[in-house]
């Protein structure tokens, strides 16, 4: 007569055995997993910002077009100056900067006590023109601007329709780069009438 009892006791270490090649096995999985998005971080990450490199780093891969825009990089102290309703209106304001998308890419955020607003900065090598996505406070003109270096100069351009229906051009210029500082200034062009309105101009000092 066959003994239950007798073949438990001789399957119970079998048993365990085998829920320890399950355990191992599941571990290896797990920890396989978790190697293969560390290295997919690695892959799509390692140039943005981390704790070694706060602002992020450019990427070598990406078009050398890209270092255009590197003075941006970092936190600048500005002074703003705004054209509302004819009149100038002064304030501090900060702007940061620092790479994305791998090292391919720079996002900025601008702020003043009462505005704030976001560009993505991006080499488009098909255009061959940067593309500047902006993201503005509701109210404000948002939308892309495109446009290159001209001698020194990083312009971008936005072409848009006024409240009368004539042809307005938005025109945004980086210049007087120094490695510690830079200037900004926004125009209106009206492309109608050759008319320039100067109605915004910051100037920026490293802070960081």
């Amino acid at each position: 007569m066959l003994d239950i009892h007798k073949k438990s006791k001789i399957g119970a270490p079998v048993i365990i055995l085998l829920f320890i090649l399950s355990s191992c096995k599941e571990a290896y999985t797990t920890d396989k997993s978790l190697m293969e998005t560390s290295n997919m971080t690695s892959l799509f990450n390692a140039y943005d910002s981390s704790p070694m490199h706060t602002f992020g780093r450019l990427n070598p891969d990406a078009p050398i077009q890209t270092q255009q825009f590197d003075f941006m990089i970092g936190i600048y102290q500005c002074q703003d100056s705004l054209l509302v309703n004819g009149a100038w209106q002064h304030s501090e304001a900060t702007w940061e900067s620092h790479y994305i998308l791998n090292g391919y890419a720079i996002k900025d955020t601008y702020r003043n006590s009462s505005y704030a607003g976001t560009s993505i900065r991006l080499f488009n090598t098909t255009k061959n023109k940067w593309e500047v996505h902006f993201f503005g406070m509701p109210g404000e003109h948002t939308g892309l601007w495109e446009g290159e270096e001209v001698d020194g100069k990083m312009i971008m351009r936005q072409q848009r329709t006024g409240p009368k229906g004539e042809k307005i051009e938005s025109r945004l210029t980086f210049h007087s780069i120094t490695n510690s500082s830079f200037e900004w200034r926004g125009e209106l062009w009206n492309l109608d009438d050759k008319t320039v309105t100067v109605n915004w101009k910051i100037r920026a000092q490293k802070k960081l």
